[in-house]
């Protein structure tokens, strides 16, 4: 039996060789008997040495083996479902919340445009044009801060949701400002100019500034067209616009003038409108739509935010 089998073996009898049947059996006794293994390998009928369990390396595979049993009734139990449900919950609802923030920021931002556009140089008054857009302060300082001002009076507005520009725009990292759009964090960004001469209207602008892939260079060289980190939309009136084409000579002076930038064409364009300026170039100018601004992939380029006006721009490229 398995006993005297051992027994055997410790009196010195471990060299013999015996058949397949009894070496495996021999085996099994050297592995199990009082928990003890064989002193020495068991060989079969061709004097091979036979291979005997290890107990140290069957007991770390079962202890790993239990330790991820237990990890994983740990992470499938109640108590850890409830747990991820929670997080899930609030990472959705912040989603929303940080989704509506921008859509009502959006809206006080096409109202204050759609409101600048109403404006006539040399006609609106200045007490209409306050009554019109409220938000308007005095400044001592001219438009795109200009260090004086020079007209009778210069006024200035903005709108701006200051925590997400500041996460988006100030970071530096372009993974973690990208995972923070994704999330719902939409940067946004409003200035508006107004000058009044001897009571009227003399000049007016708006600056709009939406947060796009990338981010934001504060040192040369500016990044690739579309890692801008930011989409630019600038509008202004002008007495009168001169260009001069390289092939032609003279001057010429066009009602209005559309510029996209040269270090991102797709993410920056300049207008420019004088009194002379069709009527649906004007309406193109202010009609911003920004439902980019709430969706799931964000802004990416202007002509997102003014549709109307692309096809015009590609007659200033």
């Amino acid at each position: 039996d398995c006993g005297d089998m051992g027994q055997y073996l410790r009196r010195g009898h471990e060299d013999m060789v015996m058949p397949g049947g009894a070496a495996v059996a021999l085996r099994k006794c050297g592995n199990n008997c009082n928990g003890q293994r064989a002193l020495t390998p068991v060989k079969n009928r061709y004097g091979r040495k036979l291979r005997v369990g290890n107990p140290a390396v069957s007991n770390g595979v079962r202890a790993k083996g239990s330790t991820v049993s237990t990890v994983w009734s740990k992470l499938v139990s109640s108590r850890a479902k409830r747990m991820f449900l929670w997080c899930f919950a609030v990472f959705f609802t912040a989603a929303i919340a940080l989704r509506v923030e921008a859509a009502i920021f959006a809206s006080r931002i096409v109202s204050v445009v759609t409101a600048l556009s109403t404006l006539r140089v040399g006609e609106t008054s200045k007490a209409e044009t306050l009554r019109r857009i409220p938000t308007l302060q005095p400044s001592n300082t001219g438009p795109y801060g200009a260090p004086r001002c020079n007209a009778d009076e210069c006024f200035y507005g903005f709108i701006i949701n200051g925590l997400p520009r500041r996460l988006l725009w100030e970071t530096g990292n372009e993974a973690i400002s990208d995972v923070l759009r994704w999330w719902g964090f939409r940067a946004e960004s409003l200035d508006i100019y107004v000058n009044f001469t001897s009571g009227k209207v003399s000049y007016f602008a708006y600056h709009l500034m939406v947060s796009a892939p990338g981010v934001p260079a504060s040192m040369p060289p500016p990044p690739l067209d579309g890692k801008l980190g930011v989409v630019v939309i600038g509008l202004s009136s002008q007495r009168m616009i001169s260009v001069r084409h390289p092939s032609s000579t003279p001057e010429t002076h066009p009602p209005y003038q559309i510029t996209p930038s040269r270090a991102g064409p797709s993410q920056s364009i300049g207008i420019g409108l004088t009194p002379d300026a069709p009527r649906e170039i004007v309406r193109a100018g202010f009609d911003l739509r920004l439902h980019c601004v709430w969706s799931f992939g964000g802004c990416h380029r202007w002509n997102q935010l003014l549709p109307s006006v692309e096809p015009l721009a590609s007659d200033w490229r």
